[in-house]
């Protein structure tokens, strides 16, 4: 009975973490998984420094820095918790192609803020899900794969604004 009352506060917190224009997709998505196995790649090489092209440096621009909804890093930050499951997977495959699909960018660049997201899901998920995305907790943890993932993508990436 303890374990139910802490899965619906946990999905109960993730929705609201997320907002309303992104949660409802989110039902969906854990109802249809079509994935069977689980990621969790942690000794998948990263993708080539300097991945990313200047296309996808404009159009992660484009979606700006910061926090607010629809900034690039309130989309990567959904795409991680799309690509997680309570079942104790990441789906590695699924947060690129959530990127790709709502930014327009590249595979290769897409696949280097999969470090990250890997990062986050192994060290800062607590951090993350019981305190706001864009909080310093989150952000004070989630930070150390920063430098890597700058690397991996070679242009300027927008960061995000503590809220």
């Amino acid at each position: 009975m303890a374990f139910v009352a802490v899965v619906l506060m946990f999905v109960s917190s993730l929705a609201c973490l997320i907002g309303p224009a992104w949660a409802g997709g989110l039902r969906g998505d854990l109802q249809n998984a079509t994935e069977t196995t689980r990621e969790l790649p942690t000794g998948r090489p990263l993708a080539a420094a300097g991945s990313c092209t200047a296309e996808d440096e404009s159009k992660m621009h484009d979606f700006g820095s910061g926090y607010a909804e629809g900034t690039f890093p309130f989309v990567v930050a959904y795409c991680e918790r799309k690509s997680w499951r309570l079942d104790g997977g990441f789906y590695t495959k699924e947060f690129e192609n959530c990127v790709i699909s709502h930014t327009g960018l590249t595979p290769p660049c897409a696949a280097c803020f999969s470090k990250s997201a890997i990062y986050t899901y192994e060290n800062c998920k607590f951090a993350c899900w019981f305190h706001s995305w864009c909080g310093h907790e989150c952000l004070k943890c989630v930070d150390e794969s920063a430098p890597e993932v700058r690397q991996c993508a070679g242009v300027d990436v927008p960061g995000v604004i503590p809220c």
